[in-house]
C-alpha cells in the first residue's frame, strides 16, 4: 500500500516490512526517510537540487560542496568523538575531472585526448603510483588498446587489444600480441564459444535464447541450466551433482541462492523492489538513487558505512575503526582499497568481470569479502556466484543475465532483443548499473546523469549551424517505467561565433517546447564532413521531426542516429 502527496511523490510505503515514511520540503525533495524499523536518513539541499548533506542512521554526516558550475568540489565526512576525513575534486577547463585527492597522499588524476576521452589513469598512495591505464580508441569512441601498469600484479600489466566484429560485439582480447580471450556469437547475440587459456567452452540455447547447456574442453565437462516458466534461472548441473540453485519471489528478484556446499542465501526487499537484507545482514538505502545507494550494510549491530560520489569513494567499518579509500578504473570496478596506514587490497577483472582471484593469481583479494562491491560497482555475492544488479542478477562466468529483461527491445536498437544479453556483447565499452538498461561507460563517470544525452549539430560553411537535441517531458516515474511521453525536437540557430564558443565550452541554450528554454552540457563530440547535399538531406528530416518520446526505445541517442543515419550508416555505429 501506498500514500502519494499532493505532488504525486510517494510519501508512505506498507509493506510485509512494515511502513516507511518519506518526508518532502516544500519543493518535493527529501528530507527524511524513516524505514521500516524506524531508522532515519536527514538530507540538505541546495537552491539547484545539488545534495548538500546526509546524515547517516548511525550518526555519520556526509557533507558535499561543489563549484559554480555545480560540480562537486568536497566530499567530508563527520562523526561526533571520531576522526573524519575530506576528498577534494580537481577539473579542468572542459569540466572534467582530471583529480581526486584522498588522505595519506592518496590519489587519483585523469588526462583526457584531443576528443575528450579519458587518455591516462594514474592511482597512487602515499609512496607514488601503484596503478597506470592507458587507453586509445577507435573513430567510434570504442576502446582498442589498452596499457596496465600495475604494482605488485605482473601477470596483469602489458597491453591489452579489444577487436570486434561488425555488430560491435568483443570477439577477441590481446595481451602482448598473444590471444587471451575469443568469443563467437550467433545471430540472436548468444555466446555459442569461448576460447580463454588453452580451454574451449561451447554453449547451447533453446528458442527462447536461454543457455540450457554448456560443454568445455579438453576435460568435456557439460553443465546444464533451467529455467521457471519467467524464464528466470532456476539450477545449474555439473552431472547429477547441483553447483547453484535459485529461487524468487513474486515481484521476480532472487529469494534463495544454494551453492554446491550447501551454503543457502536468503535475500530480503521492500515493495519497491529493493534489497534491503541477506541472511542476518541488514541494508540501510538512499531511497534518492535507483543505484550505487547503499549507506549501512549492519550485521549483528555492528555497522559498516559506504561513501559515495560518482561511485563508491569509500567505507568504514567499526572493527578498523578509520576509513578505507576506494580507487576505481574507469568502468566503476574497485581495483585497490587503501588505508591511510598504507594497508592495501588489489582486485581484478576480466573483461566480462571474472574475479581474476578465481583464477589463482597471487596478489588479488577476493570480491565481496570485507565489502560488498566489485566489477563496474555491482555487489558480489559469494553463494549465489552472481552480481546484484539492482533489477536482475548478472553471472560473469556466462557473460549474461539469469533473469529476463524487464524492458522489452527494440529492432532499431539491436543490442536490446537479446532478454538475457549483457550490453550488447561489448562489456569494454558499455555498462547495465542497474539491469534494466546498458549505456556508455563515459556516461556513468561524465555527462548527463544516468544516460547522458546526444545532440546533433549541423554547420554552414560560413561556421553558422544549427542545433537539433530530441528530449521528452513528462512525470520522471512514466519515462524511467517505459512509458511513451511527449517528445519535443528541441533547436537552435547558431552564429558563426556562437558555434565556435558552444564547440569551445559545451554550453549551451536552446529552446524547448511552449517557448521554454533549456540549458546542457556536452563533453565530447564525433565529427564528419557533408556534402551541401547531405547537409540539406539531415535538416529537412531534423526539422520535421515529430514523435512520442520513450527512455529506452526513442531517445536522444536513436534520434540523433536516424539524422545520421541518413547519410552514413557506418558512422550511425558511434551510438
Amino acid at each position: 500500500e501506498m500514500e502519494y502527496t499532493a505532488l504525486g511523490q510517494l510519501a508512505v510505503l506498507r509493506d510485509w516490512l512494515g511502513e516507511t515514511r518519506i518526508f518532502r520540503d516544500k519543493r518535493g525533495r527529501i528530507e527524511k526517510v524513516m524505514d521500516h524499523k524506524g531508522r532515519e536518513i536527514h538530507y540538505e539541499w541546495g537552491n539547484w537540487g545539488e545534495r548538500k548533506k546526509i546524515r547517516y542512521s548511525n550518526g555519520k554526516e556526509v557533507f558535499f560542496e561543489y563549484d559554480q558550475a555545480l560540480r562537486l568540489i568536497k566530499l567530508r565526512k563527520d562523526e561526533e568523538g571520531k576522526k573524519g576525513f575530506e576528498i577534494s575534486y580537481e577539473y579542468d577547463k572542459e569540466g572534467r575531472l582530471v583529480k581526486k585527492q584522498m588522505p595519506g597522499g592518496i590519489q587519483t588524476e585523469w588526462t583526457y585526448n584531443a576528443h575528450g576521452y579519458p587518455k591516462e589513469l594514474i592511482q597512487k598512495d602515499g609512496r607514488g603510483m601503484i596503478d597506470r591505464y592507458c587507453y586509445k580508441y577507435d573513430s567510434t569512441g570504442r576502446k582498442i588498446l589498452l596499457e596496465k601498469e600495475r604494482k605488485g600484479l605482473p601477470k596483469e600489466r602489458g597491453t591489452y587489444e579489444y577487436i570486434y566484429d561488425a555488430l560491435q560485439r568483443l570477439v577477441e582480447v590481446k595481451r602482448e600480441g598473444k590471444l587471451l580471450c575469443k568469443y563467437t556469437y550467433d545471430s540472436f547475440g548468444n555466446r555459442i564459444e569461448r576460447e580463454k587459456m588453452g580451454r574451449r567452452t561451447v554453449y547451447g540455447y533453446n528458442a527462447l535464447n536461454q543457455l540450457i547447456w554448456e560443454e568445455s574442453s579438453p576435460e568435456y565437462e557439460r553443465v546444464n541450466y533451467t529455467y521457471d516458466a519467467r524464464g528466470n534461472l532456476i539450477g545449474e548441473y555439473k552431472g547429477d551433482r547441483q553447483i547453484h540453485s535459485y529461487s524468487y519471489n513474486m515481484l521476480n528478484n532472487l529469494e534463495k541462492a544454494f551453492d554446491k556446499e550447501g551454503r543457502e542465501a536468503t535475500y530480503y526487499y521492500n515493495g519497491l523492489g529493493q534489497r534491503v537484507g541477506r541472511n542476518e545482514e541488514e541494508y540501510v538505502l538512499d531511497l534518492t538513487k535507483p543505484y550505487y545507494n547503499l549507506l549501512e550494510r549492519i550485521k549483528k549491530e555492528k555497522s559498516q558505512s559506504y561513501y559515495w560520489d560518482r561511485g563508491l569513494a569509500a567505507f568504514e567499518t567499526e572493527e578498523m575503526g578509520g576509513p578505507q579509500y576506494i580507487l576505481t578504473d574507469e568502468m566503476g570496478s574497485p581495483i585497490r582499497i587503501l588505508y591511510e596506514n598504507g594497508k592495501e587490497y588489489a582486485y581484478g577483472y576480466d573483461e566480462y568481470g571474472m574475479d581474476l582471484y578465481e583464477e589463482k593469481e597471487k596478489g588479488y583479494e577476493r570480491q565481496g569479502e570485507g565489502q560488498l562491491f566489485g566489477y563496474t560497482g555491482y555487489r558480489y555475492d559469494d553463494i549465489s556466484g552472481t552480481y546484484f544488479a539492482q533489477a536482475r542478477e548478472y553471472q560473469p562466468e556466462i557473460g549474461r543475465f539469469i533473469s529476463q529483461d524487464a524492458i522489452r527491445g527494440n529492432a532499431e536498437n539491436p543490442m536490446t532483443l537479446n532478454p538475457y544479453g549483457y550490453c550488447g556483447n561489448d562489456p569494454v565499452n558499455w555498462v547495465d548499473l542497474d539491469g534494466n538498461a546498458a549505456v556508455y561507460y563515459l556516461n556513468n563517470m561524465d555527462g548527463a546523469r544516468i544516460f547522458g544525452h546526444t545532440a546533433v549539430l549541423i554547420e554552414n560553411d560560413d561556421g553558422s549551424s544549427e542545433f537539433f537535441s530530441f528530449v521528452g517531458g513528462g512525470e520522471l516515474g512514466d519515462m524511467i517505467g517505459g512509458k511513451d511521453v511527449g517528445g519535443h525536437m528541441g533547436t537552435k540557430v547558431l552564429s558563426s561565433s556562437e558555434t565556435e564558443e558552444f564547440l569551445n565550452t559545451g554550453d549551451i541554450v536552446y529552446t524547448m517546447l511552449n517557448e521554454e528554454l533549456n540549458f546542457d552540457n556536452y563533453d565530447r563530440a564525433l565529427r564528419r564532413e557533408i556534402t551541401e547535399e547531405e547537409k540539406m538531406e539531415m535538416l529537412e528530416f531534423a526539422r520535421a521531426y515529430e514523435s512520442a518520446y520513450n527512455l529506452y526505445t526513442l531517445n536522444c541517442d536513436i534520434v540523433a542516429g536516424k539524422i545520421i543515419g541518413l547519410i552514413d550508416v557506418e558512422f550511425l555505429l558511434c551510438q
